[in-house]
C-alpha cells in the first residue's frame, strides 16, 4: 500500500471510524460462522494490525500472517497475539492441511495472481476447513482510494463466486456488506473528480465520522444472520471438501 496509508494504519487504525467499524462487522460474522468450532485453529492471512483477529472469540491460538513488520509489531504488542511476517506474494508459509479456519480479509485484491493465493489457501486448510474472504465490490466504484491501497481490481459477486468454486471450494455463502453506507459511498466516488482526488476515503469522510461509524456498526447485528443485496464490499464463506 502507499506509504501514507501504511503510516495511517500504524498510527490511527483503532481510532478510525471506518476501520474499527469494519473490524466489528467482520468479527461478528466470523464469530457466528465458527461458533460450532470454538477451539479451531484460526489463521488470518494479511492480518494488518490484528484488529479483526483480536475481536474473534473462536480459536484456541489465533495466528496473524502479515507482510509488513510495522503492522505485525503492533499486533504483537497491542493485542499480544502471535504474528508471522511473510511475503504473501510468495505463498502462505503453512503446512498442508494444518488450519481449521483461514481468514483472507481484503487480501486478494492486492495480488497480481489472486488464483494462486486461492490454491494456496485450499492447500493449507484441512478437509472440511472453512475459508472466510472479503474483497471490495464493483469495479465501477474504483477510485483514488483503491490506487492508494495498491488494489489490482474490485470484484463482482459472480467473479468471486467463480474463483472460489473453480479452486475446489464449496461456497456456502456470499453477501455484500457495508451496505447501509453504499449510496453515500457511491455518491462520493462519482463526485471524486470535483473534490480531493489525492485523498483516501479516511480523509474525505472524516467530517461525518461519528454518524457514519454508528451506521456501519449496525451491520454487526445483520451480517451474521442475513445476506444483503448490495454493498461496498463482498463477504464469502467457503468449505474445503
Amino acid at each position: 500500500m502507499d506509504a501514507q496509508i501504511n503510516q495511517f494504519f500504524t498510527e490511527c487504525y483503532e481510532g478510525n471510524w471506518y476501520l474499527s467499524s469494519r473490524a466489528e462487522v467482520l468479527a461478528a460474522a466470523i464469530n457466528h460462522i465458527c461458533s460450532d468450532e470454538p477451539l479451531c485453529r484460526v489463521v488470518d492471512i494479511g492480518a494488518g494490525t490484528g484488529a479483526i483477529l483480536s475481536r474473534v472469540k473462536v480459536g484456541a491460538a489465533p495466528v496473524g500472517i502479515e507482510g509488513d513488520w510495522g503492522l505485525a509489531r503492533i499486533g504483537r504488542t497491542t493485542y499480544n497475539m502471535t504474528f508471522v511476517v511473510a511475503d504473501l506474494s510468495r505463498g502462505v508459509p503453512l503446512s498442508n492441511r494444518s488450519v481449521d479456519v483461514v481468514l483472507a480479509l481484503d487480501v486478494l485484491e492486492h495480488l497480481e495472481n489472486d488464483r494462486s493465493m486461492m490454491d494456496d489457501l485450499f492447500r493449507v486448510l484441512r478437509p472440511s476447513g472453512r475459508l472466510v474472504i472479503s474483497v471490495p465490490a464493483f469495479q465501477s466504484l474504483w477510485s483514488r482510494h483503491d490506487e492508494l491501497h495498491h488494489h489490482k481490481r474490485r470484484y463482482s459477486k459472480r467473479q468471486l463466486l467463480n474463483m472460489i468454486t473453480s479452486t475446489g471450494f464449496g461456497c456456502t455463502r456470499v453477501t455484500y456488506f457495508n451496505s447501509l453506507l453504499f449510496p453515500f459511498v457511491y455518491a462520493c466516488r462519482k463526485l471524486e473528480p470535483f473534490t480531493r482526488p489525492s485523498a483516501s476515503d479516511y480523509e474525505k469522510l472524516a467530517t461525518w465520522a461519528g454518524a457514519l461509524g454508528a451506521v456501519f456498526r449496525l451491520e454487526s447485528r445483520i451480517i451474521p444472520y442475513w445476506n444483503l443485496p448490495i454493498g461496498v464490499s463482498l463477504l464469502a464463506v467457503a468449505t474445503k471438501p
